[in-house]
């Protein structure tokens, strides 16, 4: 099991697009980190173009679950020390607190919060809030900050069709998030993401780092061609003492696409819409909800790689089958 990280520079910007039910306006849509069926699409679709004979044994091997992986989330770095972001707990918006609105915005805890199970009645007197990021002092400390600096913006971008025939609907506009300068002499930015293999001596396990290494080359959210995407360095470590899958309640890191009789194990979650058009065509495929990142299980559960295209002849698969972590039992709401 490692932890990827994909390092970025101050300006870079990205788009990892969100679902819009409209066509003329999809790429105002833009998520703010990276979610586990893209990098899943990502990575499948690398190993096609350069590994086209390993590919449908790559996809075999998400689907037993031999291979899995989290969505990537955010990180800051000074000095060789790391706070790794977590996606907030849905069972969080549960709690009482007195700046219940204040913390509401919240999307990101980092990795000491999970840890200790610090609950939002505890956040005002040992975290810093900036933006979506909550983290608790005593990391700060450790890479010299008082407070927690925000790592991103939201820009919006006008754009213009060029290679249409339609006066109509040319302007749009393009919604990207762009890494913030912290202007602090030893620091980087980027996200980081979960990567369980098989065995170093498995053959896809060989194919899997220089897979990440070209995908960072060709663009991560975002054509470099158009300015996106582009992820500077590529390194991997060890899990710390980070707990997955051995025991119980679970949260899941991923996109989670449960089975049907899965419903009763899922305790606090939320739902996210995806779906898209199949490449080169304006066709859509089928809309899937899937449990977020972030929401709470009794158990860990075996999700499904589900194919969104309504013809047998064709696959678009969306990967719902991710990581999922031990939460601390804090977590859980005391009536839970």
């Amino acid at each position: 099991m490692d932890k990827v990280f994909l390092f970025t520079r101050p300006g870079q910007q990205y788009h990892f697009g969100g679902f819009n039910n409209f066509e003329s306006n999809v790429l105002e849509e833009c998520d703010t980190h990276l979610h586990s069926d893209l990098l899943f699409s990502a990575l499948v679709d690398t190993c096609s173009s350069v590994y086209p004979n390993l590919t449908e044994d790559l996809v075999s091997e998400f689907e037993n679950g031999r291979i899995k992986l989290s969505s990537a989330f955010w990180f800051i770095e000074k000095d060789n020390i790391k706070i790794c972001f977590y996606p907030k707990p849905v069972s969080c918006e549960l709690f009482r607190t007195d700046d219940h609105k204040k913390f509401k915005k919240v999307k990101y805890v980092s990795e000491g919060i999970i840890k200790q199970g610090i609950t939002p009645d505890l956040w005002n007197v040992e975290c810093s809030l900036s933006g979506t990021f909550l983290c608790t002092k005593s990391e700060l400390k450790k890479l010299g900050f008082e407070d927690m600096p925000g790592l991103y913006k939201t820009i919006i971008l006008p754009k213009v069709k060029v290679h249409t025939d339609s006066v109509e609907d040319r302007l749009f506009q393009q919604t990207n998030i762009q890494v913030n300068d912290l202007d602090v002499p030893g620091t980087s930015t980027g996200f980081w993401f979960f990567l369980d293999t098989p065995s170093n001596d498995s053959p896809m396990y060989k194919i899997i780092t220089p897979l990440l290494r070209i995908l960072a080359d060709s663009g991560l959210g975002g054509q470099r061609s158009t300015g996106t995407g582009k992820i500077h360095a590529i390194t991997k470590s060890d899990i710390d003492d980070i707990e997955i899958n051995t025991g119980e309640p679970v949260m899941t890191l991923g996109l989670l696409s449960p089975g049907q009789n899965d419903t009763d194990d899922m305790l606090y979650y939320t739902l996210l819409t995806r779906g898209g058009k199949y490449s080169g065509t304006k066709q859509r495929l089928m809309l899937l909800n899937m449990a977020a990142e972030g929401s709470i299980l009794k158990r860990v559960l075996e999700g499904n790689i589900v194919n969104l295209q309504k013809s047998k002849m064709k696959t678009s698969l969306r990967y719902g089958n991710p990581l999922q972590v031990n939460i601390n039992k804090k977590f859980l709401p005391s009536w839970s």
